[in-house]
C-alpha cells in the first residue's frame, strides 16, 4: 500500500507542519515541501525544495570545469551554484545547483602549479575541510578530499571561518575565530591526483 501525505513547511519555521486539502493555497509561499510516503509497513520522509535562497554569502571564480572558460562558484544559505558568463550575450548561464546540507562559512578556489582546472575548498559548520572539483561529464561537484579537524557547529574555535590560499596553491590555511588556524600542505602524486597532508598547527 502506498500513500501521500503533503506537509507544507514554511522555511525557518520547522515547528509548522500541518496537513492540507486545499494544495493550491498551500503551496503560495512556501519554500520546502515534504511528503510522508507509507509502503507497506514503512514510512518515508521525502523532502523537496520548491524555493531556494537567492542570498550570495560567497563567491569566487576560476576554471572549474578545465576550459579556458571561467566559472562561478557561488555559496547561497545551504547550496552551492555553479554559473558560467557568456560574453557574447552578457548573460550568467547556471551548470549546476546542489545543496550541501550546512552551512558555508567559508569558500575559495586554487590551482596546482600546473594545473590546468581550480579546485574549490569549503569551510563548513561540520568541522571538516572539503576539496571539491568539478566533473563536466557527469554535471556535478565530487568530494576530493575531506579532512576532519574539530567539532561540529559554528564554534569561536573550531577553525572554518576564514580561508587563505598560497598564490601557487601549495597551501591552505584554514582558522577560526579566535586562536585555531591549521596548515593543509597540497600537492599531487604520480597520477596528477590531488593529495593533501596532515594538518600543521600554526596558532602556537
Amino acid at each position: 500500500m502506498l500513500s501521500f501525505d503533503p506537509l507544507c513547511r514554511r522555511a525557518f519555521v520547522p515547528s509548522v507542519q500541518s496537513k492540507t486539502r486545499n494544495k493550491q493555497n498551500c503551496l503560495k509561499g512556501i519554500e520546502i515541501v515534504s511528503f510522508l510516503v507509507r509502503f507497506d509497513a514503512k514510512m518515508y520522509l521525502y523532502n523537496f525544495i520548491l524555493q531556494r535562497a537567492t542570498g550570495i554569502t560567497h563567491a569566487v571564480h576560476g576554471s572549474f570545469a578545465g576550459t579556458k572558460l571561467q566559472e562561478i562558484l557561488l555559496a547561497k544559505g545551504k547550496g552551492l551554484e555553479l554559473v558560467r558568463p557568456d560574453p557574447n550575450t552578457g548573460k550568467v548561464h547556471t551548470l549546476l545547483q546542489t545543496e550541501v546540507f550546512g552551512v558555508v562559512r567559508s569558500l575559495m578556489s586554487f590551482r596546482l602549479t600546473g594545473g590546468s582546472k581550480d579546485y574549490a575548498v569549503i569551510g563548513s559548520d561540520s568541522g571538516r575541510i572539503v576539496i571539491l572539483e568539478y566533473n563536466p561529464a557527469k554535471n556535478q561537484l565530487e568530494k576530493v578530499h575531506q579532512e576532519t579537524f574539530g567539532k561540529s557547529g559554528c564554534r569561536r574555535i573550531v577553525p572554518g571561518q576564514y580561508l587563505a590560499i598560497d598564490p601557487k596553491g601549495r597551501a591552505v590555511m584554514i582558522g577560526a575565530v579566535e586562536k585555531q588556524k591549521l596548515v593543509y600542505i597540497l600537492n599531487r602524486d604520480s597520477e596528477a591526483r590531488l593529495t593533501i597532508s596532515s594538518p600543521l598547527e600554526a596558532h602556537k
